[in-house]
């Protein structure tokens, strides 16, 4: 694969105005996002989505994320280090989610903090937490511009991430919300852990509200650095984030 040049922000100031405003357009149809700001009609959704991410990158940037972004912004990558949260109190009032709650309403609220947060919360504990593992590193988004997709630039940074991770011995969870990014994560080497479905009866697939639809699906995820990657080159990268 050839070399990609990955440039970091290691307490993300300087990156999250940039990041927010594209990862906006990456994710503008991705099913998750769709569904947590299902409360607002297609038109307003895209009008708010900038601000959304800017809210997330902000927070991202108070619980100490990493920002990395390759080939020119082209891939753009948000990680947390171990123990950072961005959903502590200080961190909901400084990073403007009340305003965000206010405006997307207790269905919104809900759908963040207990179809997503939780039902997550509860995947690490089972998976990571109950068997002794305290550390560990959250992909929190990574994501490629649609005109730059193809070229294997995620995992590229997802594996430039992993040999520091392997170095310090520590493991990488992430949430997979496509199918397509399921699977770029799987050749990476991360392991399927359990699905979440959130808003089933109520959404669909791509996260639109729909009466009795199917809901819209997400996978846990985790990598353990002693066991290796898989999937070394080759691949055709479709995917939009986690």
């Amino acid at each position: 694969m050839a070399e990609v040049k990955i440039a970091t922000a290691a307490h993300g100031s300087e990156y999250k105005d940039e990041a927010a405003n594209r990862l906006a357009i990456i994710f503008r149809d991705d099913p998750v996002i769709t569904y947590m700001l299902s409360s607002l009609s297609p038109p307003a959704r895209a009008a708010y989505i900038t601000q959304y991410f800017h809210t997330l990158t902000k927070a991202a940037v108070l619980s100490g994320g990493i920002f990395q972004q390759a080939a020119d912004w082209s891939c753009i990558a948000i990680w947390l280090p171990p123990n950072c949260r961005i959903d502590g109190t200080s961190t909901v009032l400084r990073a403007g989610f009340i305003p965000c709650i206010l405006k997307l309403g207790l269905g919104g609220a809900k759908r963040m903090l207990f179809d997503f947060q939780a039902q997550a919360d509860a995947l690490k504990k089972r998976y990571l937490k109950d068997r002794g593992v305290t550390r560990f590193y959250y992909l929190f988004f990574i994501g490629t511009d649609e005109k730059a997709r193809g070229q294997g630039l995620a995992s590229k940074v997802i594996r430039a991430w992993q040999a520091k991770a392997r170095a310090e011995g520590l493991p990488i969870w992430l949430e997979a919300t496509t199918e397509g990014s399921k699977r770029v994560y799987e050749r990476c080497g991360f392991g399927f852990c359990e699905e979440i479905v959130m808003g089933r009866g109520t959404h669909d697939g791509t996260g639109e509200r729909r009466r009795g639809g199917d809901g819209v699906r997400m996978w846990g995820m985790v990598w353990w650095p002693e066991r290796g990657e898989k999937g070394e080159g080759g691949e055709v990268e479709t995917m939009n984030g986690s």
